[in-house]
């Protein structure tokens, strides 16, 4: 989905619905047959009509009622992330400013045109994910975001996860000859930095320079040494601060789908419901530690009947045994 702001002040409720309809619809080449909306103008009905008559076919525009609940959340989450990413974006003069101080302060030959941030994430040391966000002039180039599932540690080691991260990511550089970014961002302390630094020279490779960003200080370590402190409204570190921070929601967007599928998984099973799915994931953060989990642990752990527990267990060596089946043809 993509968002539409509507550049008017004070402009709210249903009079909003209106000015979007007529703006937004204007532009657009393609119009469903049924519009959703949160507010019903007083002009719906001819307001449908004159859009029928541009797409000639009928338009309705309906408000949102019981049947739609589900629609009507997702349309929240999206708009909810949309507003989230428009208070991220820096301004460009914020941003174009941000990359000439980072040129002067980190000693580079030239603006950072290109900066990739990693960042990684986990659920108690489970399902670790590490992303790398891509900034170019500045401003979040989303197409060229990737995540990478952690293979090669287990349990919490963000510097072992940023190391695996950079080695592939670099990896692409020398096997594609794809040029490297200006800069390298990760997140975190003198760890995380002497990670990615090792990770760069165990390809051979002399760039691209990395930065590490610690949290609550927003202390800057550089390769040689140096603490960097800079000003919290210095544009160079807002800069920073922005990747940083777009690194480590696209990180945490994924394991939030990850742990909603996984509790409407939980819930396929009879006896388990929303509220015991939640608990269960308080315990249980993965797949694979409920499953290495034996019934009676399950029961004290996530205060769950012993029968409930049983059939759960068994479900998931079900699934188990499915996927083995699946994955041997």
């Amino acid at each position: 989905a993509e968002p539409f702001f509507l550049n008017r002040e004070g402009v709210e409720g249903c009079l909003a619905v209106e000015t979007f309809l007529e703006e937004y619809y204007s532009r657009v080449s393609g119009m469903p047959p049924l519009i959703l909306v949160s507010h019903l103008p007083e002009g719906a009905e001819e307001l449908g009509r004159s859009l029928s008559a541009m797409l000639k076919r009928e338009v309705r525009i309906k408000s949102v009622d019981k049947r739609f609940r589900e629609v009507r959340a997702l349309a929240m989450r999206n708009l909810r992330a949309a507003l989230e990413a428009r208070e991220r974006r820096l301004p460009s003069r914020v941003a174009e400013r941000g990359l000439k101080e980072l040129m002067e302060v980190l000693s580079l030959p030239s603006p950072p045109l290109r900066i990739e941030g990693v960042d990684i994430s986990h659920i108690r040391g489970l399902d670790t994910v590490g992303s790398l966000v891509v900034f170019l002039d500045g401003r979040p180039a989303r197409s060229f975001y990737r995540r990478y599932l952690i293979k090669e540690s287990r349990g919490i080691n963000d510097p072992a996860a940023v190391e695996e991260v950079v080695r592939r990511r670099l990896g692409r550089v020398v096997r594609e000859g794809e040029g490297p970014p200006d800069l390298l961002l990760v997140d975190g302390g003198i760890g995380q930095l002497t990670a990615a630094v090792r990770a760069r020279e165990s390809m051979g490779l002399k760039g691209p320079p990395v930065v590490a960003l610690a949290k609550r200080e927003e202390i800057i370590y550089t390769e040689r040494g140096e603490k960097l402190l800079l000003p919290r409204s210095s544009p160079g570190l807002l800069l920073l601060e922005a990747v940083r921070d777009e690194a480590h929601r696209f990180a945490d967007s994924h394991l939030r789908r990850r742990r909603g599928k996984l509790k409407s998984l939980l819930q396929e099973v009879k006896g388990i419901g929303e509220v015991r799915a939640k608990r269960l994931l308080e315990e249980f953060p993965s797949l694979a530690e409920l499953g290495e989990a034996s019934v009676e642990e399950i029961s004290i752990r996530a205060a769950l009947p012993r029968e409930v527990a049983s059939r759960l267990k068994t479900y998931l060596e079900d699934l188990e045994g499915r996927r083995g089946d699946s994955g041997s043809k």
